[in-house]
């Protein structure tokens, strides 16, 4: 992967693609265990760089190419950025006569498994859940901590709602309501 530079014959250099090679690993005993179990769930865990995503990859290539359907296979992490990465491996490496389409994502986050199990136990009659990031939830917690402000709330303690520095107002005052209201739904405080 990656670009090395090349000489044209008109002294001009331009990038050209190094062909891909794929990686070979010698996988250790505990990790050839982790790749070859079956029947029931795993939970890989390791430091950092101990190969816990080469592992899942090959043990996600190893089951398709065994032929499970791609669809019954799936993979947790807690980034949306990883999950993209783990999807884009496993999708690189599967071979075009693997048989099964996969519908869903292979790898997803906690939160986008939560999301799609909400969606499909929804009432069709109920509103379509949105799926909202932390910075989206703040701003629209500060939209309305900002309409309290302009309409001089008087449920708000007086240092909260001071006109030289309205504590209510900044992001950091949202971040921890965010907080409060998330923990108060953990537990099923109203």
């Amino acid at each position: 992967m990656g670009a090395v530079r090349a000489k044209t014959s008109n002294s001009v250099s331009g990038l050209v693609r190094r062909p891909l090679k794929p990686k070979i690993f010698e996988f250790t005993a505990a990790q050839k265990l982790a790749i070859s179990h079956r029947d029931s769930p795993l939970i890989l865990q390791g430091a950092p760089g101990t190969g816990k995503t080469t592992v899942l990859i090959e043990s996600a290539l190893t089951r398709i190419n065994e032929g499970q359907d791609p669809n019954s296979i799936l993979i947790l992490t807690y980034g949306r950025e990883r999950a993209s990465e783990l999807r884009d491996a496993v999708a690189l490496r599967v071979s075009v006569d693997t048989p099964g389409i996969m519908n869903e994502p292979i790898a997803r986050t906690f939160h986008s498994l939560a999301f799609s199990i909400l969606k499909m136990k929804s009432d069709p009659e109920d509103p379509t859940p949105i799926l909202m990031s932390g910075p989206e939830q703040e701003m629209i917690i500060r939209d309305l901590l900002q309409g309290d402000v302009e309409n001089g709330a008087t449920y708000w303690h007086a240092d909260l709602i001071n006109p030289q520095a309205p504590a209510i107002a900044t992001k950091g005052f949202a971040r921890e309501l965010r907080d409060l209201i998330l923990r108060a739904a953990e537990r099923n405080i109203s």
